[in-house]
């Protein structure tokens, strides 16, 4: 997404923002998939692709919508169909951010109906296609985006079949392992309130002028509030406060809907000599220590990765006991059902 002014005949004509179509076009252009290839469906119409894929997916997602996903012989079935980890990923995000305008509505599937066992993207198995996120984050005043919203709750009460196929999943004991991480990396990491800090801050600075021009321009009179702070600034302090009071809710609501037990702290210690993943991020340690909190239901996996001149030498944890095995390996998986504090010793090669 990138921003721009327009001028049409030299005239000031407001600020826009270009972005990809969500077409086959995009999907060619991020997947490597070719587009006589690939099929998508967005709100329950076929937008690239043939009949048969709307009546494939259509079929399809109504039938999970009531099946049984505890058994596991279902839920291998489905895992045929659909990527499971977009599926999560996907609706972690939109959880967490509270879209209140989906998934009934601004929901799209896509897939390639073409096998090419080269392209892990091009499996056959549908796959999530984000768009139009904009009543979320606490916007438009309704309590339904605001920070304390539990969307689980509200997708619970929805009829439509995606809806109700991602509460039958949460029943299966293998996706809503799946989930729960996804969804705490999300919010530990990408979500963490330091860095939306900058980026509300980052946008705040870089466009204030350019969108009160715009609104000048063609919305004058609703630019300025009550109290006299611009409507920008007043949606930008919004985001901001979204993102710094969601976890303690969002994660409640996840407890409380999936029956996870607590949540402990897990800290990363500095490290200049390599980094440490964890799960699906690799939080910067370079210069301080890192702490996402996590439940003790659920395996994390930690993974040392050494810089340039240096190689993994051993683990160093408290709050948990290693094998001597587990000491010396790079890759581990372990449980934090207590606090813990994870270092990586790294030595020189």
């Amino acid at each position: 997404m990138n921003a721009c002014i327009l001028f049409i005949d030299g005239e000031f004509w407001g600020l826009y923002t270009l972005t990809e179509k969500t077409d086959d076009n995009f999907i060619k252009s991020h997947y490597n998939i070719k587009k006589k290839n690939v099929s998508i469906i967005k709100n329950n119409k076929l937008e690239e692709g043939e009949e048969k894929d709307l009546t494939d997916w259509n079929s399809f997602i109504a039938k999970s919508a009531r099946t049984d996903m505890t058994i596991d012989k279902n839920y291998k079935e489905f895992c045929r169909y659909i990527d499971t980890d977009s599926l999560a990923e996907y609706f972690a995000v939109q959880i967490y951010w509270c879209n209140y305008d989906w998934p009934y509505n601004n929901f799209a599937v896509w897939r390639s109906d073409k096998i090419d066992s080269s392209n892990i993207y091009s499996d056959g198995k549908w796959r999530m296609l984000l768009f139009d996120t904009d009543f979320t984050t606490g916007l438009y005043k309704n309590s339904n985006t605001s920070y304390t919203a539990d969307i689980f709750s509200q997708l619970n009460s929805y009829n439509d079949n995606i809806s109700r196929t991602f509460m039958n999943l949460l029943k299966n004991q293998d996706f809503k392992q799946k989930f729960c991480t996804i969804f705490m990396d999300l919010a530990n990491y990408n979500f963490n309130p330091e860095k939306t800090d900058k980026t509300v801050e980052y946008y705040r600075n870089k466009y204030h002028q350019q969108i009160s021009d715009t609104n000048e321009r063609f919305y004058s009179s609703t630019f300025t509030s009550s109290n006299g702070i611009s409507r920008f600034d007043s949606e930008m302090d919004t985001i901001a406060d979204f993102y710094r009071n969601r976890f303690t809710y969002a994660s409640d609501s996840l407890i409380r809907t999936t029956g996870s037990n607590s949540l402990h702290n897990v800290t990363l210690c500095q490290n200049k000599n390599g980094s440490i993943n964890l799960n699906t991020i690799n939080p910067d340690i370079s210069n301080s220590n890192w702490c996402g909190q996590y439940f003790s239901d659920y395996k994390i996996i930690l993974k040392a990765v050494s810089k340039n001149g240096y190689k993994f030498d051993k683990w160093e944890i408290s709050g948990t006991e290693l094998s001597t095995t587990e000491t010396k390996s790079a890759e581990i998986s372990i449980i934090p059902d207590n606090d813990i504090t994870v270092k990586a010793i790294f030595k020189k090669s």
